[in-house]
């Protein structure tokens, strides 16, 4: 059961007078994986009920740590829309054909779950463009990857459903980001 876990070994007596942050950070009501707000005030009443707690203030400092894991578990993380530029081609790499280039990053690309397509007409001296599309449930995200044999670029071109807003998305965008920049730098890596 989920709730057993957070069951104190022995009962909370409280005698301290001021709010003290340590009573509950480190010992008796820790947070076990699964358990969640609901649980924590179930405790926290079946505690009060017995006469265990009978202070006011340990009750307030028990329903403010609740309120802080409710903010800090519900609240949406956001981050600045970045960009990857100029990531190096490791050296063994520079010397594949821009063919082969193409074929490993859209390779790794694929290999993540993102659609890609080549994108558009190359003029001569440019980098070649692929657009990569990731869509994980209802969210979607749109980036450029730009390529040469030397290096690469990755560019946010647009998103769906991400809570885009001000220079700013969902957590989620750095971390696929993150990972589709480690899968195209291992397929490079990995040249024959």
């Amino acid at each position: 059961m989920a709730g057993s876990a957070l069951l104190p070994k022995q009962p909370l007596r409280c005698r301290v007078r001021e709010p003290n942050p340590r009573r509950f950070r480190g010992g008796r009501l820790r947070k076990a994986p699964g358990a969640d707000f609901h649980q924590i005030i179930q405790i926290a009443y079946r505690l009060a009920s017995e006469g265990t707690l009978n202070h006011r203030k340990t009750l307030a400092n028990l329903g403010f740590a609740g309120l802080l894991l409710i903010l800090g578990g519900c609240a949406n993380h956001y981050v600045a829309i970045t960009d990857i530029h100029n990531q190096a081609v490791p050296a063994q790499a520079q010397k594949l054909p821009l063919d082969e280039v193409t074929r490993r990053i859209s390779a790794a690309a694929t290999r993540l779950g993102w659609q890609v397509a080549q994108e558009g007409p190359i003029a001569p001296g440019e980098p070649s463009r692929l657009r990569a599309v990731y869509t994980k449930q209802k969210h979607i995200v749109t980036v450029r990857i730009s390529y040469s044999q030397a290096a690469y670029s990755i560019e946010f071109v647009s998103s769906i459903d991400m809570d885009q807003d001000n220079g700013k998305i969902s957590h989620k965008y750095a971390e696929w980001l993150a990972n589709l920049n480690l899968e195209i730098a291992r397929e490079l890596g990995v040249a024959s």
